[in-house]
């Protein structure tokens, strides 16, 4: 249905010589997209909007469509170009008071910088995208969660492999982490399964295995009642790998 709403709604817009009103559809086709796991034609939906973005010279759309495009090329196992992509957008919104648009796009790029290799920035990043955060009275955007899920995998992925222990604040940072996503949850029930993830990933890392477990069929339950086949895949995957590791 919200396919064909879509269809609809960027039928109309063309007719009208609506630009913006073709955009703001596009944006909401390429959401739905990432968030039930179709990636097939996730890249091309971001190219077409940032194409016309361009087009239409308005430079928020733009930014919006990078994100996009970001979020593509980083879940196709292309961190490099998403490291780029990200530097240029939060270049470009340095001093915006936008703090829903900084966090997506700081903690993605907290994510991407860690994937690269790039561990002291990619923490930077991510304590930047903390303090942001901290701003931000209530979650007022789904896409936050970008940035909170990425601070996070950031954290403990860092802690488990030993990048913890140069820094006191770590623990305090992941408690932060998980508390946002925890808030986030409350507002934007689509949290819930990411929110399950990490959770259950920090207990593992405690040694509470049947808590981890829980929480990541909790998760699980959440993300396929949802249909949120993005994060039923990164649910499904850390259980398969945490069996292998034992």
């Amino acid at each position: 249905m919200l396919d064909r709403r879509l269809d609809e709604c960027q039928e109309l817009s063309t007719k009208a010589g609506d630009q913006l009103g073709w955009c703001d559809a596009q944006g909401i086709r390429f959401w739905s997209l990432y968030y039930r796991g179709d990636r097939s034609v996730l890249e091309q939906t971001a190219l077409a909007l940032l194409s016309r973005a361009q087009n239409a010279g308005n430079i928020q759309q733009e930014i919006w469509a990078l994100r996009c495009k970001a979020l593509c090329v980083l879940h196709t196992d292309r961190p490099r170009e998403a490291v780029d992509i990200l530097r240029l957008i939060t270049s470009a919104m340095l001093g915006s008071v936008d703090l829903a648009a900084q966090i997506s796009a700081k903690g993605a790029l907290a994510l991407a910088l860690a994937r690269v290799g790039q561990h002291v920035e990619s923490i930077e990043a991510a304590i930047e995208t903390l303090r942001l955060l901290r701003e931000l009275r209530r979650p007022t955007s789904h896409s936050t969660l970008i940035g909170i899920s990425g601070v996070t995998e950031v954290l403990l992925r860092g802690r488990e492999a030993g990048l913890s222990r140069e820094y006191d604040q770590w623990r305090d940072w992941e408690r932060q982490a998980l508390g946002e996503l925890k808030r986030y949850r409350r507002v934007f029930p689509l949290g819930g399964a990411q929110y399950g993830l990490w959770t259950g990933v920090a207990h593992w890392l405690d040694g509470q295995k049947s808590q981890a477990i829980a929480a990541w069929n909790e998760a699980l339950a959440i993300a396929q009642r949802l249909s949120l086949r993005q994060d039923e895949s990164m649910i499904a995957a850390e259980m398969r790998r945490r069996r292998t590791d034992g």
